[in-house]
């Protein structure tokens, strides 16, 4: 039969590595594992002190952690926001942001995008807004998306922190940059 059995491979004192965040944005690429956001868990402290906005990535035939240089301004500190790879890039969207635990109200329909080039010393985000004049999700949070010919598709989530998404199932468009309401046929 076969037999799975996990593997622990730890950080050598002194070797870069991620804080100890959860509810990052994760994802694989081209042999690296990368990583974004996500806040510290402490039940004493302001979450929205503790949020980041780091990008790592881990080498899995090394296990080497770099964390990259970003260029300009990008997304910012987010927490329980949802990534997909499409075309060589992470698209990041939704996920509280600080100050609080606060939606993205400021852009809560766009899209961003990260090419990921392990070998590029600086990453840059570019933010993708939507075309068209709507529907649009709004913002979300604690949400589910999967890429899938050639969309990401985002269920489920928080429309604010006391209130359930009930929009049911959207997608984005990745060469037309449109969203679309699903629905059943």
């Amino acid at each position: 039969g076969l037999t799975s059995l996990w593997e622990r491979y730890p950080v050598e004192e002194g070797d870069p590595h991620p804080p100890p965040v959860q509810f990052q944005v994760r994802c694989s690429h081209a042999g690296r594992i990368w990583l974004y956001g996500g806040e510290y868990f402490c039940h004493n402290d302001t979450i929205a002190e503790r949020r980041i906005d780091e990008v790592w990535s881990c080498d899995t035939a090394t296990r080497s952690w770099t964390r990259h240089k970003i260029a300009a301004r990008g997304p910012g500190t987010r927490a329980h926001a949802t990534g997909v790879v499409f075309d060589g890039a992470l698209w990041v969207f939704g996920g509280y942001v600080a100050p609080g635990s606060c939606l993205d109200t400021r852009s809560p329909n766009s899209v961003w995008r990260l090419p990921l080039d392990a070998a590029s010393e600086t990453l840059q985000w570019i933010e993708v807004k939507p075309n068209g004049k709507g529907p649009f999700p709004g913002a979300h949070a604690r949400h589910t998306a999967v890429a899938y010919q050639g969309k990401m598709w985002v269920c489920g989530g928080k429309k604010s922190l006391d209130r359930y998404s009930d929009a049911g199932l959207w997608s984005f468009d990745f060469s037309t940059h449109l969203w679309c309401h699903e629905t059943a046929n």
